[in-house]
C-alpha cells in the first residue's frame, strides 16, 4: 500500500485494473476447472451407460438356446413313499406348464418350439411346476428322517434302475417316443422313492 501512495492517479487506475483482471482470471480458471470436472463426470457416466448397453446387447446376440427346434419329449415318472405309489393327478388332466407337465399318466411331457436352458426341463423344474416339494431331503410331505415302516426314511432317485444323486438337477433324456407303450419302453424311467 505504501508503494501505491507514490503512484500517479493514472498508475493507480492501471494497477487497480491489473488487480481486477488478475482476480477475474482466477475466477475464470476456477470456473473452467469446475466445468471441466462437470463435463468429465458426464462423459464418464455416458461412457459407462454405453458400455453397459453394449455388453447387454452383445450377451443377447451371443445367447444360444439349449435346443432351438420344436420338441416333444417324454420320461416316465413314478413316486413311492414307504412302498405306496403316489399317483400324479389333477382335475383338469393337465398339470404344470406347456414346457413341463403331465396328463395324469405318470409321464413327464416336455414340449415347446425352443428350449432356452436345459435347466427348464430338469426334474426340479417339473416338480416345481406341479407344486410338489422335491429335493434330496424331501418328496411331497415326507422328509429325510421321517418314519417309513417303523424306520427313518430317506429320499432316493433312481433313473433306469440306477441310483442317481442329481435329484432336482437331473435332466431327462431327449426321448421323442409318442405312444404310451413306446414311452414306457424307450424313455427314461424315473423313480423317486422315500424308503
Amino acid at each position: 500500500m505504501e508503494n501505491n501512495q507514490n503512484l500517479t492517479g493514472h498508475e493507480k487506475k492501471m494497477l487497480k485494473k491489473q488487480e481486477n483482471q488478475s482476480s477475474e482470471n482466477k475466477k475464470d480458471k476456477k470456473e473452467i476447472k469446475k466445468k471441466t470436472i462437470k463435463h468429465a463426470v458426464i462423459i464418464l457416466v455416458l461412457a459407462l451407460i454405453i458400455f453397459g448397453l453394449y455388453k447387454s446387447i452383445s450377451n443377447v446376440k451371443s445367447f444360444e438356446p439349449y435346443y432351438d427346434k420344436e420338441f416333444h419329449w417324454h420320461a416316465n415318472i413314478n413316486i413311492f413313499t414307504c412302498g405306496n405309489e403316489i399317483q400324479l393327478k389333477c382335475k383338469s388332466g393337465f398339470c404344470g406348464t406347456m414346457l413341463n407337465h403331465h396328463h395324469n399318466d405318470q409321464i413327464i411331457h416336455m414340449e415347446g418350439s425352443v428350449l432356452p436352458r436345459k435347466e427348464d426341463i430338469s426334474l426340479g423344474s417339473f416338480f416345481d411346476t406341479i407344486n410338489i416339494k422335491f429335493s434330496e431331503t424331501e418328496i411331497a410331505d415326507k422328509k429325510n428322517g421321517d418314519l417309513c415302516n417303523g424306520k427313518p426314511g430317506k429320499v432316493n432317485l433312481y433313473v433306469n434302475g440306477e441310483l442317481n444323486k442329481e435329484f432336482k438337477d437331473y435332466i431327462p433324456s431327449m426321448c421323442n417316443a409318442q405312444e404310451p407303450a413306446e414311452i414306457r419302453q424307450r424313455c427314461d424311467k424315473i423313480e423317486v422313492k422315500f424308503e
